[in-house]
């Protein structure tokens, strides 16, 4: 199976990310000038068709921009089979459209996400769940409403 490999310092916090956003095959410390560093070799990604690349950016923006009709619409006339894919696989270009729905606070968007099978525990490319988009949109709220 083809790997790629990153190199990351240990104390570089985006080093846990990564491997929690990919299945990491094998870390490996190697020494250096600097010190130590970790190497991640990770399993090559299966090409995301660009047909459901396109649907899911479009459901991302939908879910942004609050377009329930819109999405409704959208999940409604996709095969199951599609439908899993794009509301729960890693592109590794656009934010998965349960996470765009939770940092951008669409409740209604994030309900009817869920109702079509959006996994609420998936991790995207940057190693978040829709939680920690949620959580970090709903303090950042609280901060500007106490800030103005």
């Amino acid at each position: 199976m083809p790997k790629s490999e990153i190199i990351y310092d240990k104390d570089d916090d985006d080093f846990i990310q990564e491997v929690l956003a990919h299945d990491a095959l094998n870390v490996q410390d190697e020494s250096n000038k600097s010190g130590s560093t970790k190497t991640v070799y990770l399993p090559a990604r299966p090409p995301f068709p660009e047909e459901d690349e396109k649907i899911q950016k479009d459901l991302s923006k939908m879910a942004k921009e609050g377009e329930i009709e819109e999405i409704k619409a959208e999940l409604e006339s996709l095969a199951p089979e599609r439908l899993n894919k794009v509301l729960n696989k890693l592109n590794g270009v656009t934010t998965p459209p349960l996470h765009t729905a939770a940092k951008f606070l669409q409740y209604s968007i994030m309900k009817i996400l869920l109702k079509f099978g959006a996994d609420i525990n998936m991790i995207d490319h940057t190693g978040w769940s829709p939680f920690h988009y949620f959580a970090r949109s709903c303090h950042n709220s609280f901060h500007n409403f106490f800030i103005s």
